[in-house]
């Protein structure tokens, strides 16, 4: 997928940005924390929470600490893990085989 199909797609670097700072506000709410008591038991700065949930910027180490303290670890870990295909038809069509070729070392 090309940064074109994700932008046809509605996604983009800010509309991704602004669904992680969402969801990351409900989370915060739901276990009934203020940005001070986030800030407290994640051991960061208040100001690093409250410079995330206004513009989505944050060091990666930062929030997993804050997804520790949220206990919403499992969706970090995931972030990137590979999708195991269901169905043969389900891998050939992710694993686009053709043209691809092995490289040698000269």
């Amino acid at each position: 997928m090309t940064d074109i199909d994700l932008i046809i797609e509605g996604y983009n670097p800010r509309t991704i940005t602004e669904k992680l700072i969402a969801n990351f506000k409900k989370a915060r709410i739901s276990k009934q924390l203020s940005q001070v008591g986030l800030a407290q038991k994640a051991n960061i700065a208040l100001s690093s929470v409250k410079r995330f949930e206004q513009t989505g910027v944050i060091s990666v180490s930062k929030l997993i600490l804050l997804a520790i303290a949220l206990d919403e670890v499992d969706g970090i870990i995931k972030l990137f893990a590979n999708q195991v295909p269901a169905t043969l038809d389900d891998f050939l069509s992710n694993n686009n085989l053709e043209g691809k070729k092995r490289v040698r070392k000269p």
